[in-house]
């Protein structure tokens, strides 16, 4: 008779453990569906800034990266950069950067070589990483001087405004 109280008594507290893990995977199965739908609106509120090729070249001994592949990435790097976001923004472009996207490594080594004045924080980055990126800046900056005097001789002007470098990679 002992032994079949215990059974009894057992069963119950299984059918009890049961029924409390079946409520706990049931609300978080309804959280998961909340969050995705949240993240969805959230993605469908923002707007999306237009891709665009970018205005420096990639280094010779890598293949040039589709656009289509960075310009969502570059966006959102830029967007984490806007909203403050500083450090998430400063891995990002450097993520774009080791890719190849010579703009966002202009941008990395701006953001660690001001960060602690700008930023209020520092980064690091390899002595490696400093000099491509420095490469990239100065090649850059030569392509888009040219480009001016180029501009500037077609039109007879010696002074022209230089466009600025974002309106130049939104085109």
């Amino acid at each position: 008779m002992k032994f079949i109280t215990g059974f009894t008594h057992g069963h119950e507290t299984t059918v009890s453990t049961l029924r409390l893990w079946l409520v706990f995977f049931a609300f978080a199965g309804v959280a998961a569906l909340l969050i995705t739908a949240l993240q969805r609106l959230d993605d469908l509120s923002r707007p999306t800034l237009p891709s665009a090729p970018t205005t420096a070249s990639a280094p010779h001994d890598r293949p040039p990266m589709p656009h289509a592949a960075l310009a969502p990435t570059f966006a959102a790097a830029a967007e984490s950069l806007r909203t403050g976001r500083h450090a998430e923004a400063y891995g990002r472009f450097v993520t774009l950067a080791e890719e190849g996207d010579a703009d966002a490594g202009r941008i990395a080594l701006v953001m660690h070589r001001f960060g602690p004045a700008i930023f209020g924080s520092s980064w690091d980055a390899s002595v490696e990483q400093i000099e491509e990126w420095t490469q990239w800046s100065e090649a850059a900056a030569q392509k888009e001087l040219a480009q001016l005097r180029a501009a500037a001789h077609r039109t007879g002007t010696e002074r022209q405004l230089a466009p600025c470098a974002a309106v130049a990679r939104s085109r």
